[in-house]
């Protein structure tokens, strides 16, 4: 198999952060045109840890997650944040692969239990990855080889899928809808064998849970960023086979929000040409791309950590959700809620990161969110987007996210009828979401104007009715 991490031909990876445009950017609401509606594409990985392994934090992380209301959550590598505990992976549920798999005794369900049910009482969907965790090493791996028995193994993820929808080995009637089989098979870190082996292993879950449960979707194959030629390898070979496949889904790791949103489309052609136009696409896990070479690079994976951990990494997350709206993609998910890597939610040390903040305001505009207005940018920047709503107290309220390494002036047209009430912004000095003084932005001619430094910044406005004016 070739490495999942050298491009293929005409694959453009985009490390150049650096715009050479110098113009202002500018920025107007029109909330009298008719706009899509805003959706829910802003899904986490792996929820709320079950234990709060920072010990000496004592924030209440689970309440912290709780309160964002995310629309769903996807579950891969949750075992490194949990450390000690059996959840997902299908080794860690079913550790003993000799063993009788139609025996409820033989699975390990407990703790897993009290996992998902955090995610359940939380109202959050889940989308259950059958398969198993990253292992990063130089040596022998344990978990991510190909099944002994492909037929046993789908019988074991139908076991697994009757305790959460139907109540077996004591288990919950939940009605988990998506299941996704196995990830990043173009990864050795998560599969060993060829990708034909992940082929086959796909072929034989997916006929077994369709059979068996008509009613549940079905999907894969995760492959990673890079690669584009194991899509079309999947796709092709479920065509040939008239596998089921109700979703596709993929890893989305880039260096600029404009690459990340760009791809949607080109998978999405991808996807359409093999037949496929109806079924969604989904991206199960994303963020922004450490530039590091090897994980055994320890100084610069700390460096990349702490970057996409950090404001950096806020702002990039900020554009790529406002920009996200705009895709053909049906659901997606942010890794993570904590990662193991420190640059998720949540640190190591389980304190928030600046990403949290940006959901926390996210998920507080568009659960408040009355109507998506219409946003237009005046700007040849595909690394600035925005997002603009009027929210049930009939405020304008938008996210507007600038990964840009370059100093600009950002032009907003205040909306008619309306008035400037707070501006707010996310960068290197503030790693939370700060309210700007008076002083640092200008009011002239119905135009704000914030002066952009020459690093990402995040920008969240809101907007007040004038007491004094009647809009038409």
């Amino acid at each position: 198999m070739l490495s999942s991490h050298v491009p293929d031909p005409g694959e453009v990876r985009q490390i150049n952060f650096i715009n050479e445009n110098t113009g202002d950017i500018g920025i107007s609401f029109h909330p009298e045109k008719e706009c899509a509606a805003m959706r829910p594409l802003h899904g986490l990985g792996n929820f709320a840890p079950l234990q709060n392994s920072g010990m000496q934090c004592r924030l209440p992380v689970l309440d912290m997650i709780r309160a964002l209301q995310v629309p769903y959550s996807y579950f891969h590598d949750a075992p490194y944040e949990n450390p000690g505990l059996d959840l997902i992976d299908i080794s860690r549920l079913f550790p003993i692969f000799s063993a009788d798999e139609n025996d409820p005794a033989n699975y390990r369900f407990a703790e897993n239990d009290a996992y998902l049910q955090n995610v359940v009482d939380s109202g959050t969907g889940i989308i259950f990855r059958l398969g198993e965790s990253i292992e990063v090493s130089s040596g022998r791996r344990y978990r991510v080889n190909p099944p002994a028995d492909y037929e046993k193994w789908a019988n074991i993820c139908l076991n697994i899928i009757r305790h959460y929808n139907e109540g077996w080995g004591d288990g919950f009637h939940w009605n988990i809808r998506d299941w996704a089989i196995w990830e990043e098979p173009n990864n050795p870190n998560l599969w060993t064998g060829k990708f034909e082996d992940y082929l086959r292993l796909y072929e034989v879950t997916s006929r077994k849970i369709k059979a068996a449960f008509p009613e549940l979707r079905v999907g894969g194959p995760q492959t990673t960023t890079l690669g584009i030629r194991f899509l079309e390898q999947f796709l092709a070979f479920c065509r040939e086979k008239d596998l089921p496949l109700d979703f596709v889904n993929y890893t989305a790791y880039y260096h600029t929000p404009a690459e990340l949103l760009a791809e949607t489309f080109v998978r999405r052609k991808i996807i359409d040409s093999y037949g496929y136009a109806d079924v969604p696409m989904m991206i199960n896990e994303w963020h922004g791309s450490p530039v590091w070479q090897s994980f055994s690079d320890h100084v610069g994976y700390l460096r990349e950590s702490n970057r996409v951990g950090g404001f950096d990494g806020a702002v990039f997350a900020g554009t790529v959700l406002c920009g996200l709206q705009d895709t053909p993609v049906e659901k997606a998910c942010y890794y993570a809620a904590a990662t193991f890597g420190g640059y998720g939610l949540f640190n190591e040390r389980r304190q928030p990161t600046p990403q949290y903040f940006l959901f926390e305001k996210f998920c507080g505009m568009f659960n408040n969110a009355r109507r998506r207005i219409a946003l237009e940018l005046d700007c040849d920047e595909p690394n600035v987007k925005g997002l603009a709503v009027l929210s049930n107290s009939e405020n304008i309220e938008a996210v507007i996210g600038c990964y840009l390494r370059k100093s600009r002036t950002i032009n907003i047209t205040i909306p008619r009828g309306y008035q400037v009430d707070s501006v707010e912004i996310i960068n290197r000095e503030n790693p939370a979401f700060t309210t700007l003084r008076p002083w640092d932005f200008t009011l002239r001619d119905n135009t704000l104007s914030l002066r952009k430094t020459e690093e990402p910044e995040l920008f969240f406005v809101r907007f007040t009715e004038k007491k004094d004016c009647h809009k038409k």
